[in-house]
């Protein structure tokens, strides 16, 4: 009876949907429309995430249909919102791929940053924090420079080198931990002045009332889910974390858990209800 009991536990299990390997299968058709219809080398689209931003940005089936979905209150559309105010609860909720780099609708990359990679000055008292990136460096070095600098006589006081363009990188650095809290906000936003990902929230931000917001897209009444008045912004913020969601599953950043599985389902749902558009 014990081995028959472990067998039926089995197969319990595999009968189980696995929303990894099901979000993957919504992922491919649309990988392949879009690749098929929106690749373009005199354009500089022959890389998904320039793909990826040309269908945030411009008009097209897929973002179309987002579009149509928000401004909508039809039942397709009042699910869809729905779907997507679980996805942004769970997201909060279970920090996917970690609280550092936890995605979320409230902190969303949704705007290419003309200054990216170029350089930051931001004023301190006495002093001006300054960042670049050195492109004449590896890949595999710290290419992201910061400096301290005081204005009197334009002397170094600290230099920073990153390999990544992280607040969290920034962080665990020496002589950022030795600083005062003035000069580490400035090292802050000198970095952010030069980060290729500006992130913007498309969350509401209600007071205290319960009273329904009347400037804001609802996404569930129900659950108090509120996104900002601007449906550019929301459906760009929407395909953002797919991506996202998809380059974490690919590149292999997470660990599969329970609660992941969760967020997966979600954003299959989601991916699977946008296809019907590109058929």
């Amino acid at each position: 009876m014990a081995g028959t009991t472990s067998i039926i536990d089995k197969w319990i299990n595999r009968a189980e949907p696995d929303y990894y390997i099901m979000f993957v299968k919504a992922w491919l058709p649309f990988n392949a429309w879009y690749m098929t219809n929106l690749y373009s080398e005199d354009e500089k689209r022959v890389h998904d995430r320039d793909i990826i931003y040309y269908i945030m940005t411009k008009s097209n089936k897929f973002r179309d249909k987002i579009h149509a979905f928000l401004n909508s209150t039809d039942d397709d559309s009042v699910q869809f919102k729905e779907m997507v105010a679980g996805l942004s609860i769970l997201l909060d909720k279970y920090p996917l791929p970690n609280i550092e780099n936890q995605l979320s609708f409230s902190r969303v990359c949704i705007v290419n940053n003309p200054n990216a990679r170029k350089t930051g000055n931001v004023k301190v008292g006495k002093y001006t924090c300054t960042s670049r990136f050195d492109d004449t460096r590896p890949k595999t070095s710290a290419r992201w420079i910061l400096e301290v600098v005081k204005n009197s006589n334009t002397q170094t006081q600290g230099i920073i080198e990153l390999h990544k363009c992280l607040d969290s990188e920034l962080a665990q650095n020496l002589y950022y931990q030795s600083c005062d809290d003035s000069i580490k906000k400035g090292l802050r936003e000198s970095l952010n002045e030069i980060n290729p990902d500006m992130v913007t929230s498309v969350k509401y931000e209600k007071s205290g009332t319960k009273k329904v917001p009347h400037d804001c897209i609802v996404m569930s009444k129900m659950n108090q889910v509120y996104f900002i008045n601007n449906i550019d912004y929301v459906a760009r913020a929407i395909i953002r974390i797919l991506y996202e969601l998809r380059c974490k599953l690919f590149h292999g950043e997470i660990e599969p858990s329970p609660d992941y599985q969760k967020i997966y389902e979600c954003a299959f749902q989601i991916q699977r209800l946008l296809n019907e558009s590109i058929k």
